[in-house]
């Protein structure tokens, strides 16, 4: 909220400084030269009472009537897909949705979304949500930003995204579909993996198993 004061100082005198205050008592910034403005941040909801003080070279002071203030919530919005730190493919599209809420007594005009600071798409009705697709491989960060009708906005927290050229797999090919395993025997199982590289890793996993069967499923 920006905050601004007129100052006239005594005759003769010149303005030392210029003191703005909440709830009469409370300094909230001081200006030593024109113009005599500050940017306050409210730290918490219900109706407030502000002024500014004045103090010349003479030692003398005065404080300006009292202007009341409502301070009501903002707007706020978090991301709700995809989740944080998960998982994508280049050239596969994601679905990004937002669930904001206006201040009260507002609506939501937009909601604009961000892939590393870029820009990737705007929704201006619910659903909001835009599909996006990474342009490469990497990290990257997604927010949301809602405007409402009153004209402030809000930052969502982000999200993480890994994007890669392909995203790995994974498949047991043995034992067998419906095997049958004796109890107390080891049971020799295999999986081939492709970590979405162009090569394929194949591991022996042992395992010993305490049941009279076991049925192993892709």
């Amino acid at each position: 909220m920006l905050f601004r004061s007129n100052a006239t100082p005594g005759t003769g005198a010149t303005i030392s400084q210029v003191q703005f205050l909440l709830g009469g008592t409370t300094i909230i910034g001081t200006v030593t030269s024109p113009p005599y403005t500050i940017s306050w941040t409210p730290t918490s909801t219900g109706n407030v009472s502000l002024t500014a003080r004045v103090l010349d070279s003479n030692g003398s002071s005065a404080t300006s009537a009292a202007v009341s203030a409502t301070v009501v919530a903002g707007p706020t919005v978090s991301l709700t897909a995809p989740s944080n730190n998960s998982s994508a493919t280049v050239g596969s599209a994601v679905t990004v949705t937002a669930n904001p809420t206006p201040s009260p007594g507002a609506t939501v005009t937009s909601v604009a979304f961000s892939a590393n600071g870029t820009a990737i798409g705007t929704a201006l009705v619910a659903p909001y949500t835009v599909a996006w697709t990474p342009p490469s491989a990497g990290v990257f960060s997604l927010t949301a930003t809602v405007t409402d009708s009153t004209t402030q906005t809000a930052t969502s927290s982000a999200v993480t995204v890994n994007a890669a050229n392909s995203q790995p797999t994974v498949s047991l090919t043995a034992p067998a579909v419906g095997s049958v395993v004796t109890v107390g025997s080891n049971v020799g199982l295999t999986a081939t993996a492709n970590p979405g590289r162009s090569e394929e890793h194949t591991s022996e996993l042992q395992s010993r198993v305490d049941i009279s069967y076991a049925v192993f499923c892709l």
